[in-house]
Formats: C-alpha cells, sequence, structure tokens
C-alpha cells in the first residue's frame, strides 16, 4: 500500500468496553508516527456522547446519578448517530486541513446488544468521508476471552477518572455469559454499510494477555499497512495531531 503518501486511512478501533481499544490507540499512534506517518487522533467520543446526554431536549432518555449516566435503551441509535457523526467530521478535518495520513479513532459499543455498529455508526461515518480522496477504512475489533478481566479492566479505567464512583457495568450486559463472545461484533456489520468506501482490513485481535499482546499486534497491523518506508522508519521528526473537544 505505499504508494508515495498518497492513503488516507481512517482505523476505526472498535469492542467493548475494556476490550483494549484506548491502549492499541496509542501503541499504533506511536507506531506510525515514528516512522514519519502523519497521525490524527480523534479522542472525544466520550466527550460526544456526554455532550448529547446534558442536552435538556433528551433528558427524557438518560439516568443521571449524580455526574453518571446512563443510556436508556431507546437512546443509543440516537446518540450513537450523533458521536459517530461529528467523530467523523473530526476525522476528516484531520485529513483535509491538517494533512494526516492514519486518523484513529475508538468506538465502545454492544450494550444488551442494542447499541449496534450497524447504520448508526458505520453509516454515518461512511457517508462524511465519502468524499475525501484516497479514503480507505481499517476496522479492528478488539476482544477479551475472560469476563472477570475485561470487568476488572473496566472498573480500573473508572477508578483513574473519579475515585469515588463504581461503573454502571455487569459483564451480561456486554457479553454472552455461555459463550464468552460479545452481543455486539463490528466485524459483521463494517461490510453492510461500506457504500462506496474501501475497507482494506476488517478483522478481530484477542487481548488477553495485556501490553505484549497489544504491541504484536501494533507491530503487525503497521506492517500489514506497509505505510512506513524503510528510510524512514525509526526517525524523529513526525507529525502527531490530537483533537480535545
Amino acid at each position: 500500500m505505499n504508494n508515495g503518501g498518497e492513503e488516507k486511512i481512517l482505523i476505526t478501533l472498535t469492542g467493548i468496553p475494556g476490550s483494549g481499544k484506548s491502549t492499541l490507540k496509542k501503541e499504533l499512534t506511536k507506531r506510525l508516527a515514528e516512522g514519519g506517518i502523519k497521525v490524527g487522533v480523534v479522542m472525544n467520543e466520550y466527550g460526544y456522547i456526554r455532550e448529547w446526554a446534558e442536552e435538556a431536549k433528551n433528558a427524557d432518555l438518560v439516568d443521571w446519578q449524580g455526574e453518571i449516566f446512563t443510556l436508556k435503551d431507546k437512546a443509543y441509535n440516537w446518540v450513537t448517530e450523533d458521536s459517530a457523526r461529528k467523530c467523523a467530521e473530526e476525522a476528516k478535518r484531520l485529513f483535509t486541513e491538517e494533512g494526516a495520513q492514519v486518523v484513529i479513532y475508538e468506538g465502545a459499543r454492544g450494550a444488551r446488544g442494542i447499541d449496534k455498529y450497524g447504520k448508526d455508526f458505520f453509516g454515518p461515518t461512511f457517508d462524511v468521508l465519502a468524499d475525501v480522496d484516497g479514503i480507505q477504512i481499517v476496522n479492528i475489533e478488539a476482544r477479551v476471552t475472560d469476563i472477570e478481566e475485561v470487568k476488572r479492566r473496566v472498573e480500573a479505567n473508572f477508578k483513574k477518572s473519579d475515585g469515588k464512583t463504581t461503573p454502571p457495568w455487569v459483564p451480561e450486559r456486554y457479553i454472552n455469559l455461555e459463550t464468552g463472545s460479545p452481543f455486539v461484533s463490528a466485524v459483521d456489520y463494517i461490510n453492510e454499510y461500506g457504500g462506496d468506501v474501501e475497507i482494506i482490513m476488517n478483522e478481530i485481535i484477542f487481548n488477553d494477555n495485556g501490553m505484549n499482546e497489544i504491541r504484536a499486534s501494533a507491530k503487525d497491523i503497521v506492517s500489514r499497512l506497509n505505510l512506513i518506508s524503510e528510510n524512514i522508519e525509526g526517525q524523529v521528526g513526525f507529525t502527531h495531531f490530537e483533537r480535545h473537544a
């Protein structure tokens, strides 16, 4: 795929909360940037969701307990489409205005099987990006097979942001306890809503063994994208854009 830097690649990192998306995002960003690739990172999907939840017109669709909110079932389609469109618009800006070659963002979905990656997630994403010249899509779905490990990770993430709260999360909210599989899989939806956008990679990675597994996955993904020329790999002087809304 290395043809002189003409590609524009959007990497969507998908999977349930705690599956390793944020860690993989950091590792991919680091490896690409060290190879001289201009990387844009959309950081604020949760921020967009929270903004939506705080709007007065959506009050009947959200349950609040202090600063913690839980979406009601009928809210998911609306909030998924809204946040996906805003993330895609920011990705488009990073491509067209900042000159990013690769843009990465993550989206956690799957609550009770109703919070899906279908037309409300990939639909707006592809609609917004369809007119970006040379756009290609990579979707990586992260999974952890140990249910207790997923729960531990989610709780740890919440405690980092607010040590006084416990996440409104139980394993059966996202995972079939009999099979260990998530209720919703992004890899099953993306081809249905791709339209004219070229999907060059769509696969699942497993993250049961922590950082070593994440690093190995990131190295493999970057290698297969073949964006980094041998003569620039490892050089300093990259450009890395981050946007915090």
